[in-house]
């Protein structure tokens, strides 16, 4: 992969050889990009390429539903249960991110 002169100023110091950004989108929004990167050169198979765009979509989901929306003004005593109903859920989605991110970080360690 040739790198850009201001990936390689970032990249060369760390002891970055191979990187495989793969992008974190859910319909046709950019949520970010999730980065795999070796410290050594490393031809990538289309399996390892297949895994990491299921990680990336099922991260790119979580962090879809994580979005904070702003709520309307309270019009009945329901909000708070619907705030508490809320909550539960968003917490849920950060055990599933938390999971996300010890498998991004396995494979990861397992790629260097």
């Amino acid at each position: 992969m040739n790198y850009s002169r201001s990936s390689k100023s970032c990249l060369r110091p760390r002891g970055v050889q191979s990187v495989l950004f793969v992008p974190l989108i859910t319909a046709v929004n950019l949520h970010g990009w999730l980065v795999i990167q070796t410290g050594y050169p490393l031809p990538v198979q289309l399996a390892e390429i297949e895994l990491a765009r299921t990680m990336s979509n099922q991260a790119a989901v979580a962090l879809q539903k994580c979005q904070v929306v702003q709520p309307d003004p309270p019009v009945n005593t329901g909000f708070r249960a619907a705030v508490d109903a809320r909550t539960r859920e968003v917490g849920g989605e950060h055990n599933n991110t938390q999971a996300l991110l010890k498998v991004i970080t396995e494979l990861s360690s397992s790629l260097t």
